[in-house]
């Protein structure tokens, strides 16, 4: 995925911070913040202009306009204002400006997936949401980490305040908006979809870019044994810088010629007694994924 933070910032979550249990932490069911001030609450209710980027029509990047002077809505339940201070780019949204992305709201509509900023207003708690929802509590001038449904580019958001999470300490802005959309890919792929357990050991392709650092990280923190893909030499110093412990026979410079043996010998050394992978982390498909 292409981003919006520097290769530098994009290395600075470890595989500690993927891990739920080591997640910033939130409280369950807290249905209003509790640092919330009356200015806050006045600011909450009132309607500000922004800057937003709009695709008034899909099918080239030229479609994407700078708009000033966009009005922003009053926050509604249960949401939170952000002024946005870094946005992510993901190939989503390349894929939404171009038309090539199914889940695209219809024209004119704002791109963006994630983003990270400072809280400027805290709307009235929200009732209505479902029990078990984690809600964080913030305060007016914390730094959050932000996930929208589109809508992010723009120099102001409301979002809904159980779509937050705040900015670790020590993280940049650029840092916590080059983190959700990944982050939370590689999890529930491996998570919700795999059930990656301790003593397995998992394929991961493209295992230099953003999700598949973050899988190897994942991988690692659950007590799995990756075996990393990456399509030329230089990309596995990418993926040893990021994890030096790591096995080199473990990772795997593709050749469709003779990819099966690869594996076979990767997974090997990865510890798995028949050299085959438990679990496959696919951002590849096509012959490889066959």
């Amino acid at each position: 995925m292409l981003r919006s933070a520097p290769a530098s910032s994009l290395a600075r979550p470890t595989p500690r911070r993927v891990s739920p249990a080591r997640a910033p932490r939130a409280r369950s069911n807290v249905r209003a913040p509790t640092r919330a001030s009356a200015a806050a609450s006045t600011a909450a209710m009132t309607t500000t202009t922004r800057t937003i980027w709009r695709v008034n029509k899909t099918g080239a990047l030229s479609g994407l306009e700078r708009v000033d002077g966009d009005e922003l809505a009053p926050t509604g339940p249960g949401e939170i204002r952000v002024k946005v201070k870094a946005i992510g780019l993901n190939f989503a949204d390349v894929f939404s400006v171009l038309g090539l992305y199914g889940a695209t709201p219809d024209c004119p509509f704002v791109p963006g997936l994630e983003c990270c900023g400072v809280v400027e207003a805290i709307g009235e708690p929200d009732p209505d949401l479902p029990e078990g929802t984690v809600v964080p509590t913030v305060a007016v001038g914390d730094s959050v980490m932000v996930v929208t449904r589109f809508g992010a580019y723009a120099s102001a958001v409301n979002a809904p305040l159980h779509q937050c999470r705040p900015l670790p300490s020590g993280w940049t802005h650029e840092q916590g908006a080059a983190f959700l959309v990944q982050g939370l890919t590689a999890f529930y792929a491996l998570r919700a979809l795999g059930d990656v357990k301790k003593g397995q050991t998992v394929l991961v392709h493209s295992a230099a870019g953003g999700c598949g650092l973050f899988g190897l990280g994942i991988c690692r923190a659950v007590g799995a044994t990756p075996v990393a893909t990456v399509g030329s030499q230089t990309k596995v110093s990418a993926v040893l810088e990021r994890f030096p412990d790591m096995d080199p026979d473990t990772i795997i410079v593709r050749d469709r010629k003779r990819f099966r043996e690869q594996v076979a010998g990767a997974a090997s050394a990865a510890g798995s007694a028949d050299g085959t992978c438990d679990v496959v982390m696919d951002a590849v498909m096509g012959d490889f994924f066959e």
